[in-house]
C-alpha cells in the first residue's frame, strides 16, 4: 500500500521524480525549516 502524501527532501525533489509522482497521482510536499513544524502540502 502506497502512502498518499510523500515528504520529499530537497535532494530528491528532481523533475523526474516529481513527474513520476504526478503520474501515479501521489501527493508530495517538500519540507524546509520554515514549515517543518507546520508543513504545507504541495499538490502536484
Amino acid at each position: 500500500m502506497k502512502p498518499q502524501i510523500i515528504s520529499l527532501d530537497k535532494a530528491y525533489s528532481t523533475d523526474a521524480i516529481k513527474s513520476k509522482l504526478k503520474k501515479d497521482k501521489i501527493q508530495y510536499r517538500i519540507p524546509n525549516r520554515k514549515n517543518a513544524k507546520k508543513p504545507e502540502r504541495l499538490l502536484p
